[in-house]
């Protein structure tokens, strides 16, 4: 932002109650003068302690934790703001540096109290395990944010009460295993970030992939799929993708699941040890017979514009990505994985404009190919592909059209 417009937004907000700010236009602990209140760490200790002292639960509207590490929030404190309507707990910046953990999390029972509650956020926040069911209850929430709780292990079942949800982020949820059946029931869902396909359990009770095509306001949609599973058994959920009509971005990532971990997590107060292996290299799994054919692999009019594949453990473009017409794609973003050829269909083109390809190691071909399969590129990026040859990118690895 620039500078004099970050000072004139500061100074309307400071005009009209919004936050306290000290004098660099940093928010400040002080929320006595509004109902919003900052969760800021002090050198003084955490301000989540003065809350009950300094701030009436019936006046406060929203909560914004801006670097407070430990949410020690008191539950019967915490359980009487009826009217929030926000409460972002977790981390806001895009860098996993700022920890953010709770000592207990039987406080979030409270919240079967906040029927006014639209948005909230425990991104990042640490030792919470599951989330209550009370959280059912929570009838106008819109906005669901639960990416990088890296010790969440399963969603409420009865999720799908929550009928005005229109975002929930699962991304990096990293001990979640499989979705909750009610997921199918989020009519007005438009975002899904990390919905998995895990391992078949007996009874099949949790929801498919398929199970999902009905969300008719469906817009963004984020797949994890677990390599531990059957090839075979992860392509037939994902040949389903041709019943969802109006989806306009994909991602899929491949990886290993952990059901539970082997052993807790040690986390120490302020200091959390961060959890790693989500991607583990690996081989692509020896070569299949073709499916069956099925109805669902014939093309479909669908106007998929962005399609991010990570991870993919397959040589080749998979057959069940070619029930898409891919003349709407624009964007194609490719990280990790076995492929060595990008031919697709009959035509062997793409249509995208915009490419990214980074740590593709096997994947072949000079600069005349490219070009030849991307007969419309504007912009490339590329980032240790060591088979790419003669391809004319800068020092940063990016090639742009002349205008």
């Amino acid at each position: 932002m620039d500078p004099s417009i970050r000072y004139a937004v500061i100074k309307l907000a400071q005009r009209a109650g919004f936050f306290s700010f000290d004098s660099n236009g940093n928010p400040t602990e002080d929320f006595t003068c509004s109902r919003r209140a900052c969760l800021v760490k002090t050198e003084e200790g955490s301000s989540v302690h003065e809350l009950p002292y300094r701030l009436e639960q019936e006046k406060v509207q929203s909560i914004i934790n801006v670097n407070e590490p430990n949410l020690d929030f008191r539950p019967e404190w915490f359980s009487k703001m009826k009217y929030v309507a926000v409460l972002q707990l977790g981390r806001w910046e895009s860098s996993a540096k700022h920890l953010i953990q709770v000592e207990d999390s039987e406080f979030l029972k409270g919240l079967k109290n906040m029927r006014q509650l639209r948005y909230l956020s425990l991104r990042g926040v640490s030792r919470i395990t599951k989330l209550p069911a009370s959280i059912c209850k929570l009838s106008n929430l819109r906005i669901l944010n639960l990416n990088g709780c890296v010790d969440l292990e399963q969603l409420p079942q009865g999720i799908g009460s929550l009928k005005n949800l229109t975002h929930l982020d699962m991304y990096e949820c990293y001990l979640i295993s499989h979705m909750p059946k009610g997921l199918a029931l989020l009519s007005q869902l438009q975002v899904l970030k990390g919905f998995v396909i895990g391992k078949p359990r007996p009874g099949g009770n949790y929801c498919k992939l398929a199970d999902l095509s009905g969300l008719e306001n469906l817009r963004k949609l984020s797949i994890h799929v677990d390599i531990n599973k059957k090839y075979d058994a992860a392509k037939r959920e994902l040949i389903s993708l041709a019943k969802f009509k109006k989806l306009r971005s994909l991602s899929i990532s491949w990886s290993r699941l952990y059901d539970t971990p082997k052993k807790p997590l040690t986390i120490k107060r302020i200091a959390t040890k961060k959890f790693t292996g989500r991607i583990k290299s690996t081989r692509p799994p020896p070569p299949q017979p073709p499916p069956p054919p099925s109805p669902l692999m014939d093309p479909v009019s669908v106007p998929l514009v962005k399609l991010n594949l990570h991870y993919f453990p397959g040589s080749k473009i998979p057959d069940w990505l070619m029930q898409w017409e891919l003349n709407n794609l624009k964007n194609l973003y490719i990280r990790g994985g076995s492929l060595s050829n990008l031919c697709h269909g009959k035509q062997d083109k793409w249509a995208v404009k915009m490419v990214r390809m980074k740590f593709l190691e096997k994947l072949q071909m000079d600069w005349r190919k490219l070009q030849e399969l991307f007969p419309g590129l504007t912009y490339l990026e590329i980032v240790k592909c060591p088979k790419l040859s003669f391809i004319p990118c800068d020092e940063n690895g990016v090639w742009k059209k002349a205008d």
